[in-house]
């Protein structure tokens, strides 16, 4: 993810799937977020952002 200027923000390397990320990311946008891509990825990196790492619990893995 960048910040505004293009700089490199967070970083995130992950292996899996976020199989509620569309929820996320809807709760996300209600907070103002901005989203640049479609991705789950891209949504976890948001919520670390928002939350740090209690982002982790929201999260619902493979059911």
């Amino acid at each position: 993810m960048l910040q505004e200027d293009g700089r490199p923000d967070l970083v995130l390397v992950y292996t899996g799937e976020t199989y509620n990320y569309r929820e996320l990311r809807q709760q996300l946008a209600g907070l103002g977020h901005r989203m640049n891509t479609s991705s789950d990825t891209e949504v976890a990196l948001h919520r670390a952002r928002g939350w740090g790492c209690s982002a982790g619990t929201l999260f619902s893995r493979n059911p």
